[in-house]
């Protein structure tokens, strides 16, 4: 049976102005192996929602592209002027009999967010 409990991860480029900076686009698709969604104010990686109860493998599948390229992240925002997101929004289910997700983060997702710069955001659905 599955757990009425849901979890998205996904990593995104956000920038403050109406219009995204020039060549940032093409400098995230070049850089990192991966698509790129536009939004408003930011390109997002496609989200991750295959739930697992541990949130850090799901992290560790939203971020396979970016290990080893931590640097490219500080470049880039200081270049572009853009803030690199880790989003993580659980949606739980009051009173579950399943287990609620694992939201500690492992210490190379940590090592991961502090070398590369990326801030993380936990937006909590109950």
């Amino acid at each position: 049976m599955r757990s009425p409990h849901s979890v998205r991860t996904y990593l995104r480029a956000y920038f403050s102005s109406d219009a995204a900076p020039e060549g940032l686009a093409d400098e995230l698709r070049r850089t990192f192996d991966c698509p790129w969604i536009a939004g408003k104010h930011d390109f997002s990686t496609p989200v991750n929602s295959r739930y697992d109860v541990d949130v850090n493998n799901m992290l560790r599948v939203t971020l396979a592209p970016f290990f080893g390229k931590e640097s490219e992240f500080k470049r880039i925002a200081e270049e572009y002027n853009v803030e690199f997101i880790l989003e993580i929004v659980p949606e739980l289910e009051a009173n579950s009999a399943y287990p609620t997700p694992i939201l500690s983060l492992d210490n190379d997702i940590i090592k991961f967010l502090y070398l590369s710069g990326v801030i993380h955001d936990l937006d909590l659905y109950v």
